[in-house]
């Protein structure tokens, strides 16, 4: 299941990237750190993150559904099954995107776990279609600790520290679990 989470963490960096980017508005990113996550990605794959992206194909959005801050079904949506992304895959769909929120169920210790019940459902939903051969993105969606909450639209160096500490520690709770 660790391989399973890293493959969906790797395919979520560009989104993750891009997200934070487009929050911050003009970020620079180092090189040095590009160049780490692809080779990651060719380390743990065995191919490069751009020949990943091409066999990716064409994605499906899992939306309003795990990105729901209480149950699953709040708005509107049946629980997800296997047979949903069976037939999804079936359309030709090579990947798909589930969005996740965690704030509800992460630890208030600082350690930011997350609680048991919630993630063994993430990883019911990400086996299905992991299982059926598709791609998976995950993402951390709707978090309330990562929005900029003032009135200039800007975040300071101290803001974003924090914000930086907690999104790490979330994909470290994600990725060991």
């Amino acid at each position: 299941m660790q391989k399973k989470l890293l493959n969906s963490f790797l395919a979520t960096v560009m989104t993750m990237v891009l997200t934070i980017a487009g929050i911050l508005g003009g970020v620079s990113f180092y090189v040095g750190e590009e160049v780490a996550c692809a080779d990651a990605a060719t380390t743990v794959t065995g191919l490069s993150a751009q020949q990943i992206a091409q066999n990716m194909g064409v994605g499906w959005n899992l939306g309003n559904s795990l990105d729901v801050p209480g149950s699953e079904t709040d708005w509107g949506n049946p629980a997800t099954t296997q047979a949903m992304l069976q037939a999804v895959k079936d359309k030709g769909f090579g990947a798909v995107r589930i969005p996740i929120t965690w704030y509800p169920y992460l630890s208030s210790d600082g350690n930011y776990t997350v609680d048991s019940t919630r993630m063994a459902r993430v990883k019911e939903v990400v086996d299905y279609a992991y299982d059926l051969g598709l791609y998976v993105i995950i993402n951390v969606h709707h978090e309330n600790w990562i929005n900029i909450n003032n009135s200039t639209g800007t975040i300071s160096a101290s803001e974003y520290a924090a914000m930086s500490t907690e999104l790490k520690a979330v994909w470290v709770t994600i990725l060991n679990a």
